[in-house]
């Protein structure tokens, strides 16, 4: 089975020490999968947990590759 890379770009509160506008990238066989993974990686998203918008991106992964999620928050200007 082919693995995707869901990224989600721009969410407030990605992470709760960082202010907001931060990204996200889970790498999961699909979006189901990847939507269970977001509690267990501390994500904060503003409408919810479990209730986030569709990904701005989805890339097929070409290869070997396991599930995995990234955060990347927004340092901001401090």
């Amino acid at each position: 089975m082919s693995m995707k890379l869901f990224l989600w770009n721009n969410i407030d509160n990605v992470y709760d020490r960082y202010h907001s506008d931060g990204g996200v990238v889970i790498v999961a066989d699909d979006l189901a999968t990847a939507r269970s993974l977001i509690p267990r990686a501390r994500v904060r998203f503003e409408e919810g947990p479990q209730i986030i918008g569709d990904p701005d991106a989805v890339y097929e992964i070409a290869g070997d590759a396991q599930t995995a999620v990234f955060i990347f928050p927004n340092a901001g200007c401090c």
